[in-house]
């Protein structure tokens, strides 16, 4: 579970200084998002052929993991660091960090044994087993 909050401002005066944006404070936008109804969905979407996981924060370490399509993190692993040893036998894994409403998320992707079992064929014109 997660909180996100906006501040909400008046549209008719100018917020370009930080004594602007005080004056020009509605309120706050609040909304409380549960990671697992929020992103639940990915992974019947990629028909739970791809992985995600998702930390909050510059850090990989489990305490700071907010999703985990498959589960495969043990958040009970304490506050080790999710490192590549983690997706061992994976094809593929991708990293990407995103700028969120002022937090960085790091986002982990990888295909699942789903994936690898059904992309593993012989290339045609080659003797040797390849993702192609």
């Amino acid at each position: 579970m997660f909180l996100a909050v906006e501040p909400s401002l008046r549209a008719d005066v100018p917020i370009t200084s930080p004594a602007e944006r005080e004056a020009a404070l509605r309120g706050w936008v609040c909304a409380v998002l549960r990671a697992d109804l929020l992103l639940g969905p990915v992974g019947d979407s990629t028909e739970r052929q791809i992985d995600v996981e998702i930390f909050d924060g510059e850090n990989t370490r489990r305490e700071s993991l907010v999703f985990d399509a498959d589960q495969h993190l043990s958040v009970d692993s304490g506050n080790q660091p999710v490192v590549a040893e983690d997706y061992r036998g994976r094809a593929f894994r991708a990293v990407q960090t995103l700028p969120l409403y002022g937090r960085t998320w790091n986002l982990w992707l990888s295909t699942r044994p789903e994936f690898d079992r059904t992309s593993e064929h012989t290339c045609p014109g080659s003797d040797w087993r390849a993702r192609c």
